[in-house]
């Protein structure tokens, strides 16, 4: 599972779940109208008509995430019951923390609010890992005074590879048109989908790139070059076909796969597993990747496909 976002005791609302993974505690309704203006990341402003508190601590226990992957963690709260700061103040700890940067001693929610009561409060902890079993517990204790209580989670995975290339070239209005955003999308309209931009290193201010998505950018790899569409040309010592290409490394490119395929015909493509293959370190994210058929028929085609899950 990639995210996680729960209704603290209420129902579904939007695309926060209903209520669970907590641990025995009660449920109380809020009654007033919470205002959620100028909070960012706030949720749907009726997810705060419920909460869940307790007299000892409170733990929400995410299910099963997805390994490898770091996750922000994002909690929501709106003071319903106390009037003045210093009246209700818990902790919060993730994963066990009882120090550091993902624990909170004395939160007051009153106060973060500005000191008002029926505001939206929301707060981050960024970079968290899930534990061995591949979940994230939250944990709400007793402070100095008054019980611990939440409206609702998100456990959210960070972005990264091609989501991070997509969130940083895109505004959050675009990210939700994939006419645009998507993977398929040539928002240029110079035929070159972004998802190949992204795999050929085709963004940016040197040679074969272009600053933004924006700006059209066909451009093919030169022989020494570090972006652009696939290379075609022939082994000078064999006549054999040869495809060089630009090549995100493991680390930096998870979701997609670079797959070199051969045709005599352009009605089917294999994988030729007797080409050679050399590869040339550019900086820590690519590589040129130069593959040499083994073969030298009369006709023969190369191409590099680009593939997501």
């Amino acid at each position: 599972m990639s995210n996680v976002r729960v209704n603290a005791g209420g129902p579904a609302v939007g695309v926060f779940a209903a209520d669970s993974g907590f641990s025995t505690s009660n449920i109380q309704g809020t009654g007033a109208t919470v205002t959620t203006a100028g909070v960012t990341n706030a949720a749907p402003a009726s997810l705060y008509d419920t909460e869940r508190w307790n007299s000892g601590s409170l733990t929400y226990t995410s299910p099963v995430l997805t390994p490898g992957r770091t996750y922000t963690v994002r909690l929501h709260f709106a003071e319903r019951y106390v009037g003045a700061a210093n009246q209700r103040r818990f902790n919060i700890g993730i994963n066990g923390a009882t120090s550091g940067p993902n624990y909170v001693a004395n939160f007051d929610v009153f106060v973060a609010a500005g000191n008002a009561m029926n505001k939206a409060v929301v707060r981050d902890f960024s970079d968290i890992t899930p534990d061995a079993t591949g979940c994230i517990t939250v944990t709400l204790s007793l402070g100095s005074i008054q019980l611990p209580m939440l409206n609702g989670l998100e456990i959210l995975a960070q972005p990264i590879g091609w989501e991070l290339w997509q969130g940083s070239n895109f505004s959050p209005s675009q990210l939700l048109d994939p006419s645009i955003s998507g993977p398929d999308a040539a928002p240029a309209g110079d035929g070159v989908a972004n998802l190949l931009k992204y795999a050929f290193n085709m963004l940016g201010n040197g040679p074969g790139q272009m600053a933004t998505v924006g700006s059209p950018n066909a451009a093919v790899l030169t022989a020494n070059g570090s972006a652009g569409l696939p290379l075609l040309g022939v082994e000078s010592a064999s006549d054999k076909l040869q495809l060089s290409y630009i090549r995100r490394r493991a680390s930096s490119n998870p979701g997609i796969t670079y797959t070199v395929e051969f045709s005599d015909a352009l009605t089917s493509w294999r994988i030729n597993a007797s080409a050679t293959e050399s590869t040339t370190a550019i900086d820590p994210t690519f590589d040129r990747v130069t593959v040499t058929d083994s073969i030298n028929p009369a006709r023969r085609f190369v191409r590099v496909r680009i593939t997501m899950p």
